[in-house]
């Protein structure tokens, strides 16, 4: 009787303490430090893509084509990659390879020879359509459990223009009538595909 009780007693003690702990609101400084970065020296704040790599530090893709890396504890940026065209994602692989989803493709970024700077760009695929319009902006990639990687890409948009040159079959038919309509007259506009192991766009 007596220890059923007590056991009974010291159980709801313990749940009205988890309950309590559950139902106070986290605040700022309870669930995540806040710290300021400064942008390296002589880019805008146009940041495309930001990930951690394995080790901890930042590595960031700027629209101007650079990837550079970040180290809290010394505080200080290096250059990683550059010359992209408005990459806009970023995985990280190790502490020396990148996939990086810029406008014309997705691409592995390999330093070689740990050096601290990316010599291998090799296309994973850019078997995507593309006009040249404005709009038409890619994200991705993101990684399953099977290791598929998934990309989206953009349509574009009435106001930006298509070049002589693109990449797939133009279908002019479907730029729209209405105005702020986007539309895809190039394969895949406004699709997520996957990139299976065996380098198949799905």
């Amino acid at each position: 009787g007596g220890r059923s009780i007590m056991k009974s007693v010291i159980g709801i003690f313990i749940l009205l303490l988890l309950a309590a702990a559950c139902t106070r609101k986290p605040t700022a400084e309870t669930s995540y430090r806040i710290e300021t970065i400064a942008l390296p020296e002589g880019l805008s704040g146009e940041t495309g893509a930001i990930a951690f790599l394995p080790d901890g530090r930042l590595v960031a893709c700027f629209l101007r084509g650079e990837v550079m890396f970040y180290n809290p504890k010394t505080k200080e940026w290096k250059l990683f990659a550059e010359g992209l065209h408005e990459p806009l994602g970023v995985l990280p692989i190790s502490e020396s390879e990148l996939i990086v989803m810029q406008r014309p493709e997705l691409t592995r970024i390999v330093d070689t020879d740990k050096d601290g700077h990316a010599d291998l760009y090799e296309t994973m695929t850019d078997d995507f359509g593309m006009t040249g319009n404005y709009h038409e902006w890619n994200y991705g990639p993101i990684r399953d459990k099977e290791g598929n990687l998934y990309v989206s890409f953009n349509t574009a948009s009435e106001w930006g223009t298509i070049m002589k040159e693109v990449r797939g079959k133009l279908d002019t038919t479907l730029v729209p009538k209405k105005p702020m309509q986007k539309f895809s007259a190039v394969p895949y506009r406004g699709w997520l595909m996957k990139l299976g192991a065996d380098g198949k766009l799905i």
